[in-house]
């Protein structure tokens, strides 16, 4: 019994990570993972995150990849205005400055259905591409945005300061 359920943890574990690491190992070939969280409302489940880079450490100096597997469905419409909300928050965005994002934001949403993995790839060039799978949805070059996106997860600022320290190991 004992193997048995070692077996099935062993299974589940690498059925998400190989489900995860093809847009990673794609983008970011040696990538390490630097933190993950169980991200929960009310004690439901709502995704998992994790962080990757070169060397297993947050620095927005090197390519990072952060990769969310969801446990809800969820529409584009919902995703893309909490993202704003959060973006405005976190990074204290003034009007204009949300309404120039907001046109990228809506690029960068499709719905989501329970289980799937949405993986953001980030380059120290400003470039920010957006997985679905191993789809491809969205690719945006502008390097405060791409920061500006990531910190609604990574900033010590974020609305949920324990997911970004066990992402980020940084507070």
């Amino acid at each position: 019994m004992r193997f048995f359920l070692q077996f099935l943890i062993f299974l589940v574990f690498t059925s998400v990570a190989s489900a995860q690491s093809v847009a990673i190992k794609q983008n970011i070939p040696q990538a390490k993972m630097v933190g993950s969280h169980c991200f929960r409302v009310f004690g439901l489940r709502i995704y998992h995150i994790e962080l990757w880079s070169n060397d297993g450490n947050f620095d927005y100096n090197q390519p990072l990849a952060l990769s969310i597997t969801y446990d809800k469905n969820f529409s584009a419409s919902q995703l893309a205005k909490k993202t704003a909300t959060e973006m405005q928050k976190v990074n204290q965005l003034n009007v204009e400055k949300i309404q120039k994002y907001q046109a990228y934001i809506d690029t960068l949403f499709v719905d989501v259905k329970k289980n799937q993995n949405k993986t953001a790839i980030f380059m120290p060039n400003g470039v920010l591409k957006i997985f679905l799978e191993q789809q491809k949805i969205a690719e945006i070059n502008d390097l405060q945005f791409a920061k500006d996106f990531l910190n609604i997860w990574l900033s010590a600022k974020s609305s949920y300061p324990e997911m970004s320290f066990a992402l980020t190991k940084l507070r």
